[in-house]
């Protein structure tokens, strides 16, 4: 979760660290707008989001703005843009909604290409007019739906689709010798639940929600000589601001990729019978081996001087490349990893896309089941017609 509305009020800074007085600006900028009121420290009594019944087709749908710099993750639903992760609150937007109109075009009866350019076309159009906020249209789920990824995670309850959970793991093949490196997301990806970039419970709640396939496939990809990474827009700058804020240890990035995975690593070895001390041995060799970038664009943009003036892209670009750099940095005799050389796995829609056409072999995660076999074996697939 991310702070509350009542601990990020603007109040008064200057005794603040240059860096914390800009992040809280940031972080107003999410709480404090006209329709959805003002922190209490301003004195201004806080108003709700008004809902307003929308004169769309679609029944059930609402009108709800959204601040342009809060990134979230998307994909292709029947009925518009399928919302699998935000990263921020102070939105009426939450994960599972489906957007059907996007300042006032229509997103839904699309297929999966037109609807993702129609979104990033108006999202483009937004952000050169300076707009602050996008007029959207959204369709909740059910409560039941939308609640239970959520308190998986809280509670360290597995909520894996039960095809990752069987003996089948065991006999996924490799990837082809054209492919070097094979590099994951992280939110609804790897793992199974969506952290919203920030988390601050315990590091034990997520180590179940790594998914099974994920923890199979890493360590016979690195004992075989391939390059692993993590590329999140989880970011371990925004993690640092909010424990400053808050109080209260925070993680981000690979602050929070590192110590996931390595317990998923300790855990798979320990129940195939390996005692304690060595799987803890043989999780941090792999962890050693992987490559984790975090960084959430927008935030970057506007608050770290060297992305003011070459900002990063609201996708995985940045990240792959800098995954890549860590890789010719370690191996510097050894040739630059192509994109071509590249397989990449993401629930957003978004990411993919930039991805393909950057040329690197990607594959779309259904958010609702994280990474399964099935994702892998139809990765390798596409390979083989290529």
């Amino acid at each position: 979760r991310f702070a509350p509305p009542d601990l990020i009020g603007i109040g008064d800074t200057r005794a603040l660290p240059r860096r914390t007085r800009s992040f809280r600006r940031f972080l107003v900028f999410f709480t404090k707008h006209p329709r959805m009121g003002t922190s209490p420290s301003s004195g201004v009594k806080k108003e709700k989001m008004q809902k307003k019944k929308s004169k769309s087709k679609h029944s059930g749908t609402i009108c709800v703005r959204h601040p342009l710099a809060m990134k979230f993750d998307y994909g292709h639903n029947k009925s518009g843009l399928y919302v699998s992760g935000v990263y921020g609150s102070g939105s009426e937007l939450q994960q599972d909604d489906v957007v059907v109109n996007v300042n006032g075009k229509s997103l839904a009866n699309l297929g999966a290409d037109k609807l993702l350019d129609a979104y990033e076309s108006e999202l483009k159009a937004a952000k050169m007019r300076g707009d602050k906020y996008l007029e959207l249209q959204i369709v909740k789920p059910s409560s039941s739906s939308s609640s239970k990824k959520t308190a998986a995670a809280a509670t360290g309850t597995a909520t894996v689709d039960r095809k990752q959970s069987n003996n089948k793991n065991d006999l996924l093949p490799l990837p082809p010798k054209k492919i070097k490196m094979v590099l994951w997301d992280m939110d609804n990806t790897l793992l199974s639940v969506h952290t919203r970039g920030v988390w601050f419970n315990a590091i034990e709640t997520l180590v179940p929600q790594v998914t099974p396939s994920f923890v199979h496939l890493v360590p016979r990809l690195l004992d075989s000589g391939y390059a692993v990474g993590v590329v999140t827009f989880s970011d371990a700058e925004v993690a640092a601001m909010y424990t400053q804020i808050e109080g209260k240890q925070g993680r981000g990035g690979p602050d929070l990729v590192y110590p996931v995975i390595r317990g998923a690593f300790a855990r798979a070895e320990r129940q195939s019978g390996m005692d304690a001390k060595a799987a803890e041995k043989r999780a941090d060799a792999l962890v050693e081996k992987i490559y984790a970038v975090g960084a959430l664009p927008d935030f970057r943009n506007q608050h770290i001087a060297e992305f003011r003036e070459k900002n990063i892209p609201s996708n995985k670009h940045w990240h792959i490349e800098r995954v890549k750099d860590m890789h010719q940095k370690k191996y510097p005799k050894a040739p630059r990893i192509r994109n071509e050389e590249i397989m990449f796995f993401d629930d957003s829609a978004g990411n993919i896309k930039a991805a393909e056409k950057s040329g690197v072999n990607s594959r779309w995660v259904n958010p609702k089941t994280a990474f399964t076999k099935d994702d892998w074996l139809q990765a390798l697939e596409s390979l083989e017609k290529d």
